[in-house]
Parts: C-alpha cells; sequence; structure tokens
C-alpha cells in the first residue's frame, strides 16, 4: 500500500549545458562573401579577437549564453524532480519529521540560490560576470583609443592648415586672398609636396605619425591583454560557471528525491504507528475489563492493579544498527531517536525503503510510558527524565495481518483526509 513511489536519484546531465554553450553563430565560412554581407558573430569559444567589433560580438553573445544557463538552471530547480512538497500526517510526531525535512530542502535550495559563501553556483557565475566585466571594460578602453586618436589627428592637421595659412603661403602662390572658399585652400595643401613644406609643417606631420604608431601600440597591448581574458574565460570561468550549474542542480535534484523518500517512510510508519496504536489500546482495554471483572469476584479494590490507557504511546520505529547497539548500552532511551530525522546521509536506505525490489527493513513497535523522574541527589537543577519501555514487537507477517485490519485502515484514512482538508484550508 505504501510502496507508490519510485526514487531515481539522478542528476542533471551536461547535455543541455553543452548545448547552450556551443550553439552560438559562428563566423560565415564562405570567404567570397563580403564583409557588410553577414553581421559579425564571434563564438564564444574563440581565443583571440581582431578588433573592437568583434570584441563587441563577443561580449554580446557571451553575456546572453551566461544568461541562457543561468535560464536553465533556474527552470531545471523549477521542475517537480527538483521539488519537495510537504506531506500533512494525521500524527503529530510523524507531521513534525515530515514539515522539517521539506524545510531542510527548502533551506539547501535557499543556499544553494541566494547564499554566496556557501553556493559554488553564485561563486562561479560572479567569477564568469567580473571576467565579462574586465572584458568590457577594456573594450571601452579601445574605443576611447580610437576616438583620441581620430581626435588628435584632427587637431594637428587643424594646427596644419593654421600654420600655412599664417605663413602667407597660400596668398603666395595662388594669387588669391584669405577670402577665397576654405575648399580651395584645402586641395592646395593636399597638393603641396615636401620640399614646399616648411620645417613646422612637417613636424606636425611627424607628430601624426607618431600619434598614429602610439596608438596602435595601445591597442595591441590592449588586444593582447583582452585576448588573454578571453583564453581564460573559454578555458576556466564557462566551463566552471556550467559545471557549478549542473552540479547544483543535481545535488537539488538528489535532495529532493530522498526528502521524497524519506517522506514516503515517514507516511508508512505513520500508518503502521496508527493502527498498532489502535489494535494496543483495544487489547489494554480488553486487559482491563478482564482484570476488573476478575477483582469484583475477588472483591479486591486496590487500585494499583488498574492502568490508564493514557500512560502508554505507542511507537513505529525502524530497526537500525545504531539503535540497537545504543538500546544495549541504555535500556530506557527516549522514543525520539535520531534515525527519525532526515539525514542526507541516509539516502540509500530511502531509496531501498520506498523500492518495490527491496525489502522491507525491520520495524519495531515500541510500548513506551510516561516519562519518570529519576532517583538523584535531590538537586531540582539536575532533574533527568527517563521514558519506560514496558512492551516491545517486531512487526513480522502474523502482527501485521493482526493490526491491519479493515475498520484499523479505514479509520487511519479518514484521519488523513480530513488532516488533509484542514492542512489545505490552513493554507
Amino acid at each position: 500500500m505504501m510502496r507508490t513511489f519510485t526514487a531515481t536519484a539522478t542528476g542533471v546531465t551536461g547535455t543541455k549545458y553543452t548545448r547552450v554553450h556551443n550553439n552560438i553563430p559562428r563566423p560565415n565560412p564562405n570567404p567570397n562573401s563580403s564583409p557588410s554581407s553577414s553581421p559579425i558573430n564571434k563564438s564564444i569559444l574563440s581565443i583571440s579577437v581582431n578588433g573592437v567589433k568583434e570584441l563587441k560580438a563577443y561580449v554580446d553573445e557571451t553575456t546572453k549564453t551566461l544568461a541562457e544557463i543561468r535560464a536553465t538552471f533556474e527552470s531545471d530547480l523549477k521542475q517537480d524532480a527538483a521539488r519537495c512538497d510537504e506531506i500533512p500526517i494525521c500524527l503529530g510526531d510523524h507531521e513534525f519529521r515530515a514539515k522539517m525535512c521539506a524545510i531542510s530542502h527548502r533551506d539547501m535550495v535557499y543556499a544553494a540560490t541566494s547564499l554566496p559563501q556557501m553556493s559554488p553556483f553564485l561563486q562561479s557565475e560572479e567569477a564568469a560576470l567580473e571576467a565579462l566585466a574586465q572584458i568590457e571594460c577594456i573594450r571601452k578602453m579601445l574605443v576611447n583609443n580610437k576616438r583620441q586618436k581620430k581626435t588628435t589627428i584632427r587637431n594637428i592637421r587643424k594646427l596644419i592648415t593654421a600654420e600655412l595659412k599664417s605663413m602667407h603661403l597660400l596668398p603666395s602662390l595662388l594669387g588669391i586672398g584669405f577670402d577665397k572658399k576654405a575648399s580651395v585652400v584645402d586641395a592646395h595643401i593636399r597638393l603641396l609636396s615636401l620640399e614646399d613644406e616648411p620645417a613646422s609643417v612637417k613636424g606636425l606631420k611627424k607628430l601624426i605619425e607618431e600619434a598614429k604608431q602610439q596608438h596602435l601600440t595601445v591597442s595591441r597591448n590592449l588586444l593582447k591583454q583582452v585576448n588573454s581574458q578571453i583564453g581564460t574565460m573559454r578555458n576556466l570561468y564557462i566551463p566552471e560557471y556550467i559545471a557549478a550549474a549542473q552540479h547544483t542542480a543535481g545535488a537539488v535534484i538528489t535532495h529532493a528525491s530522498a526528502c521524497r523518500a524519506f517522506l514516503h517512510q515517514t507516511l508508512h510508519l505513520a500508518a503502521i504507528q496508527y493502527c498498532a496504536s489502535l489494535w494496543w489500546h483495544a487489547l489494554d482495554l480488553n486487559a482491563e475489563r478482564e482484570r476488573e471483572s476478575s477483582s469484583n469476584r475477588s472483591n479486591s479494590s486496590n487500585s494499583s492493579n488498574s492502568s490508564n490507557s493514557s500512560e502508554y504511546h505507542v511507537i513505529a520505529e525502524i530497526v537500525s544498527d545504531s539503535k540497537t547497539k545504543s538500546k544495549s548500552k541504555s535500556k530506557s532511551k527516549s522514543p525520539v531517536q535520531s534515525e527519525k530525522m532526515f539525514d542526507i546521509s541516509r539516502t540509500a536506505a530511502y531509496m531501498a525503503f520506498v523500492d518495490d525490489r527491496a525489502p522491507i527493513p525491520q520495524i519495531r513497535i515500541s510500548v513506551y510510558g510516561n516519562p519518570v523522574k529519576k532517583t538523584g541527589d535531590g538537586n531540582d537543577d539536575n532533574e533527568q527524565y527517563e521514558v519506560p519501555v514496558f512492551y516491545t514487537y517486531d512487526l513480522d507477517q502474523c502482527l501485521a495481518e493482526t493490526i491491519f485490519t479493515d475498520e484499523a485502515v479505514e479509520s487511519f484514512e479518514n484521519a488523513q483526509r480530513v488532516h488533509k482538508h484542514r492542512f489545505s484550508q490552513s493554507r
């Protein structure tokens, strides 16, 4: 009845992340096509660029790729395999464990997606974005360098024109005044030979060549630096970002699978505990009636022989090696054992519990009494209590047929139905 869930702890494969990484338009392989006929789309897998336009295309494509990796990661976390919804259980102790298990998964997802100090995914994303920001900064420096070169050359040429005009070279050669059109003057400047130019003009033209060379050197050094950053981006930051997204999404899915298996295990134990509790209290009630009828026949009124069903608490728990060892050391242990709380290290045990092909582990039904104060030194500050264990039963086929009656199962299902209705109204 409880084996309806098949757990799979498969992580996220790297196929779609690699597809996002590689699915970038590459440059047109046709060498006969003109550059203006096809836009420059530099692949993010490239390790070098030759200019500002290619670098701009690289930054745009890499930004788009990082956004697609992020969107793919968020889409993986929204799928059903990565979710763990709380299961309402009509028994308080088991419902508390189910609630804490769901909270544990939400905390895990929050830490993986919102806490950089605990999330390798966010750390790798920040590293990739910072590296891309540095590349964008170098691109702006290249643009500024190109603008400065044009501005510098334009200003020097204006100085050359002003120098020629100031020396009255144009009127003497052309026989025209300064009131002529500027186009005539500019045309004549271009026709002047080097022998006819003054030394100051030659120096300014030499300054133009030096400015071109200096800006070319700056551009070459910036391209060398940005190509190094692109290589690091290709070989380090993007693969680490993809691997972190893949690993984090897989860890969330695995954690969600383990949580769902734990919730089904908790629901299974709750059903056993509910039916066993009905069976035990009915058994205890019959025994109490027999004791009362026997005492009436013997005219005995000893109150110590009567028992109250509220003094007994039936608990269904899985018998583990650690619990067996702890009980061998101490006969009175608290019914709240650490094995009942969700622990990701016990994923294999949870998966085996809900797997139809795996054998059901040993389940023990224990009847506990109310906590009793231990006898100590009389110091009220160090009061200690122990929970007495009255009876223990190992759940076997015979006991299962005894406690899982049609009335008990129907009563549990009705209690679950009412509790789910209240749970849905309270949300």
